[in-house]
């Protein structure tokens, strides 16, 4: 991931009213907007869908890992001692059931502190 990438999504998520993270259906919202920051790929990505099954090729698009790690990081912070909200988001993600969100839903499910839970 280039730097500018890293710092349109640090810019875009410090832009975030710190209330933000008191509800889990906000917190949906951002990281939806979150998804396409500095991935271009994702505006043809239906169309390459369509492409891909007609021809039978696998295409990878969408918001790469380490973007989806640094939106978790943000998430996990921004938390603290409320992770209840973060559990919330995680069943609201896998409900969407787009590649992003459950990739992002595993990586908070495997960071949340159960214990606080």
């Amino acid at each position: 991931m280039g730097m500018s990438q890293h710092d349109s999504l640090d810019d875009f998520l410090a832009s975030q009213p710190p209330g933000v993270h008191h509800s889990d259906r906000r917190l949906a919202r951002v990281v939806r907007e979150a998804y396409p920051i500095g991935v271009p790929a994702l505006i043809m990505k239906s169309s390459t869908d369509r492409l891909g099954e007609s021809a039978g090729y696998a295409f990878h698009l969408g918001t790469p890992d380490e973007m989806l790690r640094q939106l978790a990081s943000w998430l996990l912070t921004g938390a603290g001692e409320k992770q209840s909200v973060l559990l919330r988001l995680v069943g609201g993600l896998w409900a969407r059931h787009g590649r992003e969100d459950v990739a992002l839903a595993a990586i908070l499910l495997a960071n949340l502190d159960h214990s606080r839970l």
